[in-house]
């Protein structure tokens, strides 16, 4: 448990350093328990949801927000391979 306590999700994780152990919130864990596929964002995205996450339930960013935020970043990526097939599709006619 780190200093934030385990969070809503209980999702931290410790990674050694050498200047001592830091709590990191664990994307992996995030993705199997929600089912939700964060590989395939941008390093960019998953650091804003890492941030999210890191907020959960501190009176900042509820679980309800990490949640959307997710939900919101899945949907659009679908949309985004949709709408490349489809030009790609329109493309070979």
């Amino acid at each position: 448990m780190s200093e934030f306590g385990d969070g809503p999700f209980g999702a931290w994780k410790v990674v050694e350093l050498p200047g001592g152990p830091a709590y990191v919130a664990d994307l992996a864990w995030l993705a199997r328990e929600t089912g939700r596929d964060l590989d395939r964002l941008p390093y960019s995205i998953r650091v804003l949801v890492e941030n999210a996450l890191r907020n959960c339930g501190r009176g900042v960013v509820t679980e309800q927000d990490v949640h959307d935020i997710q939900a919101y970043i899945v949907e659009r990526a679908n949309q985004d391979r949709a709408a490349a097939a489809a030009a790609s599709a329109a493309a070979q006619k």
